[in-house]
């Protein structure tokens, strides 16, 4: 099967996006409709409530993202409100129009249209599917802004404005994942050498300034709400000193990664080729970030992804693809999850009426419909729940459940010191009339000690009042 007849000229380029996008619709939108796919989305939908209604990043809500992932929540709710369709329809835009970088990128750089347009897909794929990333990750996010930044820098015939704004875009994408100034001071110290080597005068000098520039702009805009408020040394805190703090090297992450990033560097230098060369940068400072942080999970990796599909395109770039029938059959097998999830949509609509499903919906309606006094929650599980019921966490520790138990971050938000304070401060003098947990408590795992004392007060203070799926509603006595 050869792509190329499907994609015959450049004309045909307008066009691709929307391909693209109608592609990530149908693989997402049966997702629109879930009460959570990532619990950190959820969070980000609390920050970004906050903040449209008028409360900045770390100062009524916190969590450990830069401010412009609850930027892009907070203008949705805003234009918006609240609407699960509306964040999940952005978030097919984010991934689509990413793809579509790819597919430029790799058009620009002369690789056939058959291998850009597959790269392409590829990329839009594995942003869509396996494990939690029907949501809107942060990662989404930042990809966008990367990737039109290595967009402007590939540039054939780049100008001091195509490097100011390239700055700008790399600027917005390390205030949306902190983790990408790996990357980008690889980038600017690439492209430093590159024009100094290249054409060493005062008009190199002012483009990789003008870099310099729109990337200090790009963070320094979201610093200006801050300042307004005196509040810059919350910013500063939050942004970076608790991410330094939280983030360790971890050995068995290096395992796996180094021979990676050395196979790229290898490849690097034996093609000679300035292209190829600022895509593996960019990726190699993404995946060495992944040995700093200490972690690496499933959803980091789709920073991953738009680089390496591009790399691959260009490597490519001359060889024929022609691709066998029965790889079109295995294309629709692929998205099996969102299948699945078109069922689950349809069996929910018929049971229940509607559309929108799972625990973290329905133990919210359940509360409004059955307890509509009750105030004060506590959701150490579906925390989107205070989203749905317009109420807010019980204090910034468990605006998402898990901070409960990241004793090194509380220096940057919280008086109390140690989990077992915060959960003595919660259970004590906030005195939930409601607290919502799955039937596990699975929250409490591996924490015994915490676990003991929760479930002791639970005993002594609560009843239980209902089970909907897998999560427990108590109420206080």
């Amino acid at each position: 099967m050869n792509l190329n007849r499907y994609i015959k000229s450049p004309a045909n380029n307008r066009y691709f996006w929307l391909w693209l996008f109608c592609c990530a619709l149908f693989i997402r939108f049966p997702f629109f409709f879930r009460d959570y796919i990532d619990k950190d989305e959820s969070t980000f939908i609390l920050m970004g409530q906050a903040w449209a209604e008028g409360h900045l990043p770390y100062t009524y809500l916190w969590d450990l993202k830069p401010p412009l992932t609850f930027g892009y929540f907070a203008g949705i709710i805003s234009l918006f409100g609240k609407s699960f369709f509306w964040i999940r329809l952005g978030g097919v835009l984010l991934v689509s129009f990413t793809a579509y970088t790819v597919y430029l990128i790799a058009i620009k750089n002369k690789v056939r249209r058959e291998w850009a347009a597959l790269m392409s897909f590829s990329s839009l794929l594995f942003s869509s599917l396996f494990g939690s990333v029907q949501g809107v990750m942060s990662e989404h996010i930042s990809m966008l802004f990367l990737m039109g930044a290595v967009y402007l820098l590939l540039l054939n015939k780049i100008k001091i404005g195509h490097y100011f704004l390239a700055g700008l875009l790399l600027g917005f994408s390390a205030m949306t994942k902190l983790n990408l100034a790996y990357a980008i001071l690889l980038l600017g110290a690439y492209i430093t050498f590159k024009e100094i080597k290249q054409r060493p005068s005062f008009y190199s000098l002012k483009k990789t300034l003008a870099l310099a520039i729109g990337g200090a702009l790009g963070v320094g805009i979201t610093v200006m709400p801050y300042l307004f408020k005196a509040s810059l040394q919350i910013w500063w805190a939050s942004v970076f000193l608790a991410s330094g703090s939280y983030a360790q090297i971890n050995g068995s992450n290096s395992l796996v990664l180094l021979p990676l990033i050395i196979g790229i560097l290898a490849y690097i230098i034996w093609r000679k080729n300035s292209t190829i060369s600022l895509i593996g940068l960019a990726l190699i400072g993404v995946l060495g970030s992944f040995i700093m942080a200490g972690k690496l999970n499933g959803h980091y990796l789709l920073q991953a992804y738009p680089l390496f599909f591009l790399l691959l395109a260009i490597g490519f770039k001359n060889k024929q693809l022609d691709l066998p029938k029965w790889s079109l059959v295995f294309l629709l097998l692929l998205p099996v999850e969102s299948y699945l999830e078109y069922q689950n949509v349809f069996t929910n609509y018929q049971e229940k009426g509607h559309l929108y499903n799972g625990e973290g919906v329905d133990i919210p309606d359940y509360l409004a419909m059955q307890h509509p006094s009750v105030r004060n929650i506590l959701f150490l599980e579906y925390h989107i729940g205070y989203w749905l019921l317009g109420q807010k966490p019980l204090s910034m520790a468990v605006t998402h459940p898990s901070n409960l138990f990241r004793e090194r971050l509380f220096p940057y938000f919280n008086p109390r010191k140690t989990s077992q304070e915060e959960l003595e401060h919660l259970l004590n003098f906030e005195k939930p009339g409601a607290i919502v947990i799955d039937k596990k408590h699975s929250l409490f795992k591996n924490y015994p000690a915490e676990k003991a004392f929760f479930e002791s007060q639970l005993a002594a203070f609560y009843t239980r009042d209902t089970l909907i799926g897998k999560g427990v509603v108590y109420l206080r006595k």
